[in-house]
């Protein structure tokens, strides 16, 4: 029996254009990986996270899945919100993106931009 895996590496850009793979080419689908996130100014209404298939080191490079804004429901100091971000690719390799407030478990808003 073949086991159906991603085709390419999942994962985000961090400053500078870098690509961070989360979810490794040739895992088997469906998939999940989460990241703890925080904001870096005070105030912040959102992070963005930007996603990207491939396996180069820049994301200039790879494939962009999408930009999500992950809608913060307080504005808190820069640090203090901890967000669980979840990225998922299903059996049609879809990719989706969730999160959760890791303080009350709440659900977070994320839209794609």
């Amino acid at each position: 029996m073949t086991h159906d895996v991603t085709r390419q590496s999942v994962g985000i850009e961090v400053r500078g254009g870098m690509f961070v793979p989360l979810i490794p080419r040739g895992t088997p689908v469906p998939a999940r990986h989460s990241e703890i996130f925080t904001t870096a100014d005070d105030g912040q209404e959102s992070i963005t996270v930007k996603v990207f298939a491939g396996d180069y080191e820049s994301t200039s490079l790879n494939h962009p899945v999408g930009a999500y804004r992950v809608l913060l429901p307080h504005r808190q100091p820069r640090g203090v919100p901890q967000i669980e971000v979840i990225f998922s690719v299903d059996q049609m390799h879809q990719v989706t993106v969730t999160a959760r407030d890791v303080h009350s478990g709440a659900s977070v808003s994320v839209v794609r931009d």
